[in-house]
């Protein structure tokens, strides 16, 4: 296992057992799913910087 797997799954252990949740399987497409909102709110607030106001209505 490669040390970035393993330190990854030992940071996941640690924050479940201070927190005492269950594990939780996000699915397979969460990672792709949080890139896809941050790079919705860089893209908001570059055009807030440049003073426009802006309205997110998600497409169906």
């Amino acid at each position: 296992m490669p040390r970035s797997a393993a330190l990854s799954i030992l940071v996941s252990v640690y924050y479940m057992l201070e927190r005492n949740e269950p594990y939780r399987d996000l699915g397979s497409n969460w990672l792709q799913h949080r890139r896809d909102e941050a790079h919705t709110r860089r893209l908001v607030a570059k055009l807030e910087h440049l003073g426009h106001t802006v309205v997110i209505d998600p497409a169906v």
